[in-house]
């Protein structure tokens, strides 16, 4: 895959932050789903193509400090140091492509805003499932946010797979209780539409 680890480098080399299409200034509906699941400030948790997402942000102003950060350019990680200052050490920073990773250890929630939808053929898909249910035990959950039936066919010049709720909670049955799911319709900062579909799932 390092055709695509060139391919991310050169968006992260070439861009800042706040000029890519997938800009949020708030995380909400990430940030939203993830405290319906109430978990203690203790709880390590992980964010999948965490690029230079305000999640983390969000996560460390709510008191938490077992977090992990993945990606598979480390030039994205670049502008999150930058932005956290000293707070960058309270995170665990990977960079890695998560279809090809091997978690050490579990964790209680795993966020995903965009990663999986790139995952457009069904050995990509496995192995990435493969993945999240090594890293997550029993009870552990994980909130999922791709394109929907009526979101972009591209993005990034890169084919995606879109998702409806139904095909959505199909891919994870085997493994994962779907909790929620609804639609967002994401501004880009060039303020054309994105729409999203979010899910919330629970490991069985």
């Amino acid at each position: 895959m390092e055709d695509l680890k060139a391919h991310w480098d050169n968006v992260w080399q070439t861009k800042s932050h706040d000029s890519t299409s997938w800009y949020q200034e708030v995380p909400a509906t990430s940030l939203r789903f993830f405290e319906t699941v109430k978990l203690s400030n203790t709880a390590p948790l992980i964010d999948i193509g965490s690029g230079a997402s305000k999640l983390i942000d969000g996560w460390l102003s709510q008191g938490f400090r077992d977090i992990t950060a993945l990606d598979i350019s480390a030039n994205a990680f670049v502008q999150s140091k930058l932005r956290l200052g000293v707070d960058a050490d309270q995170v665990t920073f990977i960079e890695a492509n998560v279809i090809d990773w091997q978690p050490e250890r579990c964790y209680q929630l795993w966020h995903d805003r965009a990663v999986f939808h790139f995952l457009t053929d069904p050995d990509s898909r496995e192995r990435y499932i493969n993945t999240l249910t090594t890293a997550l035990a029993p009870g552990a959950f994980f909130i999922c946010g791709g394109f929907s039936t009526s979101g972009p066919q591209k993005c990034s010049g890169l084919e995606v797979q879109r998702y409806d709720p139904g095909r959505m909670a199909e891919v994870f049955a085997p493994w994962f209780e779907v909790l929620a799911s609804e639609n967002e319709t994401h501004l880009t900062p060039a303020r054309s539409e994105q729409h999203f579909l979010w899910s919330l799932f629970q490991r069985r």
